[in-house]
């Protein structure tokens, strides 16, 4: 009896699915890793996309092309942030 209020406490709080803050870590670390390997290492894109899908994220080649496309400012952000702080040396 006992168990089965508790399980029902923890179905309640949880949603099936993807957990929505990991969704974004996951995210986030991916555009960083793209600027990363696009930007620093001047890697081409299709290299980038084939490391990414397949050394670092184990996910499809066409879903980081989404997730690249749904957060195209975020990637310019990371990219000036990283200007940014070049910038400072000189300062």
């Amino acid at each position: 009896m006992l168990r089965k209020l508790f399980n029902r406490e923890i179905a309640s709080r949880h949603k099936k699915g993807r957990n929505p803050e990991l969704v974004k870590l996951r995210d986030e670390a991916l555009l960083r890793r793209f600027v990363y390997w696009n930007d620093v290492k001047r890697v081409r894109l299709d290299d980038v996309l084939s490391k990414l899908s397949l050394e670092e994220f184990f996910i499809d080649e066409k879903r980081i092309i989404q997730i690249l496309n749904r957060n195209s400012e975020r990637i310019n952000a990371i990219r000036n942030g990283g200007k940014k702080n070049q910038l400072k040396l000189f300062e």
